[in-house]
């Protein structure tokens, strides 16, 4: 459970969290647990789905509590003493397909998760579009909008007089 880490004070000099800060019933202990874990100037990369106005059945049925903005995610990691490295969205260039997509689903009154597997070739066509924002966010890009938000979190040294 994120909310209760079985971990000591700075253990970790990094920890992932790829989509689960939004499984987390309470999300502020979650993130302020990270906290605890990592060590002094440990970093905490973290992905969650965007926008609340995105929510679908795949939410519902992958037992979500929410979906954030990025000014919702800041808040919340900066009340938990992280310093901000970099966060951005990401998924963004699928992201008017996902939209017109969950649109249509909701139009239809269709529930369910979008984790159902697309024909090879759709499938690879869609991992090469997902892969080539690699490049830009490698190279210090950003983006303005997109499915989910990434970011990278560093637990500050701490003053010691």
């Amino acid at each position: 459970v994120a909310e209760s880490i079985p971990w000591d004070d700075g253990t970790f000099d990094s920890v992932v969290m790829a989509d689960v800060l939004e499984h987390c019933a309470n999300d502020r202990d979650s993130l302020q647990e990270v906290f605890r874990i990592l060590k002094e100037n440990g970093r905490a990369v973290i992905t969650v789905p965007a926008y609340a106005w995105l929510w679908s059945g795949h939410d519902t049925a992958n037992h979500h509590y929410r979906r954030y903005s990025k000014q919702e995610l800041q808040q919340k990691l900066l009340a938990s003493g992280f310093v901000i490295e970099k966060i951005t969205y990401y998924n963004t260039f699928l992201f008017p397909f996902v939209v017109l997509t969950r649109g249509l689903k909701k139009v239809l009154r269709r529930t369910g998760s979008d984790l159902t597997m697309p024909p090879a070739i759709i499938n690879k066509f869609l991992a090469a579009v997902f892969d080539s924002e690699k490049v830009i966010l490698s190279r210090g890009g950003v983006f303005p909008f997109g499915v989910s938000l990434l970011c990278v979190v560093r637990r500050p040294m701490t003053n010691k007089v």
